[in-house]
C-alpha cells in the first residue's frame, strides 16, 4: 500500500512484481474513468473511494495490481482510508490464503460499503432542499443548493457506473477471484 507514489517507487514495483511498463505509466496518471485492465499475471484497476465530508464528497483516487499472489494499492491525495482491509484481513486468515483475491475484495467491499453511505447523505440532504422549495419562507440560496446536490450525485453516479462493469470484468477471473471468493465477489456487485 503505498500513499502518494514516487516515480522511484512505481520503477521498483515495475521490476519487482514484473509490471508492465503501459500500467505503470497509466499509473502515472490522475483522474482516470474507473476501469480494470487485464495484463499477463495481474489487473490493473483504477477506482474512487468516496467519503462524506461535511456537505461535499470527497474522492480517493486508488489504483491497484491484483494478481493472485499479490496485491499492491497505489492511493492519491485525499487518502481513501484502507484500514478496515487490514482489520478484515486479520480477522479472515482462511481467506487471506486465497491471495490477491481476497484482498482485492476487501478494498472494493469497503469502497461499495461506503458509497451506501454517500447515498444516505445525498437522499438527507435531497429532502431537506425539497422541504425548502415547498416551504412558504424557502431559502434564497436553495437553486444554488439544487445545482450544488445535482453535482455531488453526478460526480457519484460517475464513479459508480464504470465500477459495475469493472466488476462483472473481474467475476470472471478464476485464477484471481478463486471458487472460495466468487460469493463475496457477488455480494459486492
Amino acid at each position: 500500500d503505498l500513499e502518494d507514489p514516487s516515480d522511484d517507487e512505481l520503477a521498483m514495483i515495475e521490476h519487482e512484481f514484473a509490471i508492465h511498463p503501459l500500467a505503470i505509466e497509466d499509473a502515472r496518471h490522475r483522474n482516470q474513468r474507473p476501469k480494470m485492465e487485464r495484463y499477463e499475471g495481474f489487473n490493473f484497476l483504477v477506482l474512487y473511494g468516496l467519503s462524506r465530508r461535511d456537505a461535499d464528497i470527497e474522492e480517493g483516487e486508488m489504483q491497484a495490481f491484483a494478481a493472485p499472489r499479490f496485491m499492491i494499492t497505489l492511493r492519491f491525495p485525499p487518502a481513501f482510508d484502507l484500514k478496515e482491509v487490514a482489520v478484515r484481513a486479520e480477522r479472515s486468515p482462511e481467506l487471506v490464503k486465497e491471495g490477491g483475491g481476497f484482498l482485492l475484495y476487501a478494498v472494493l467491499d469497503e469502497v461499495v460499503d461506503r458509497y451506501f453511505d454517500v447515498v444516505d447523505r445525498l437522499e438527507d440532504e435531497s429532502e431537506t432542499v425539497e422541504e425548502e422549495v415547498f416551504s412558504q419562507d424557502t431559502a434564497e440560496d436553495v437553486q444554488e443548493r439544487i445545482f450544488r446536490l445535482r453535482k455531488r450525485i453526478m460526480v457519484f453516479r460517475r464513479r459508480l457506473g464504470p465500477l459495475r462493469d469493472v466488476m462483472q470484468l473481474l467475476q470472471g477471473q478464476q485464477e484471481l477471484v478463486t471458487p472460495a471468493l466468487q460469493a463475496y465477489y457477488r455480494d459486492v456487485q
